[in-house]
């Protein structure tokens, strides 16, 4: 500046991310429909830092029986673009039959993640889809299917869905 002062300026440019609460954050987590397939109590949104992503929240399952369940959120395309979407995700015990996976309809065309592995407390999985083609308008569904064996748990957090552009 003028009087010879430097000044250094941190910047972090992020994309905008057109999930609410995608972090689990907020108290009013009803945008997530969580849909049981299989045992419809092991659900819950948890505060536990310790296993969360990020904050304090994140979105949990756990039950002493098999599970099968899809966590997703619906929203309206605001923009005609390509889109991705991704989440983070981590969890133990869920036997090897166990499939989970990122997904999302466009106007019920299902793009999906290759499959997660989970080995583990905090061994963090990033499911990433890229390149989904959606048009202004369009209905979008963005979630993650969780099928797995008796106590089996886990957590899921800071889901996106954003433009390429």
């Amino acid at each position: 500046i003028e009087n010879g002062m430097k000044v250094t300026a941190n910047i972090k440019v992020e994309n905008i991310n057109y999930l609410k609460n995608h972090s689990f954050e907020d108290k009013d987590a009803s945008m997530w429909e969580v849909t049981y397939v299989k045992n419809s109590d092991g659900t819950d949104v948890q505060t536990k830092a310790g296993d969360a992503m990020t904050g304090e929240n994140s979105f949990h399952w756990y039950h002493t029986s098999d599970q099968e369940f899809k966590v997703e959120q619906k929203l309206t395309a605001e923009k005609t673009s390509e889109y991705t979407a991704l989440a983070n995700i981590q969890g133990g015990d869920v036997g090897d039959d166990a499939v989970v996976y990122l997904y999302v309809l466009v106007n019920g065309v299902e793009y999906k993640s290759q499959p997660v592995v989970l080995d583990g407390w905090v061994n963090w999985k990033v499911p990433i889809i890229t390149d989904i083609p959606v048009n202004e308008g369009d209905e979008v569904i963005v979630g993650m299917y969780v099928k797995c064996a008796a106590a089996g748990w886990g957590t899921i957090d800071d889901f996106e869905f954003y433009s390429q552009k």
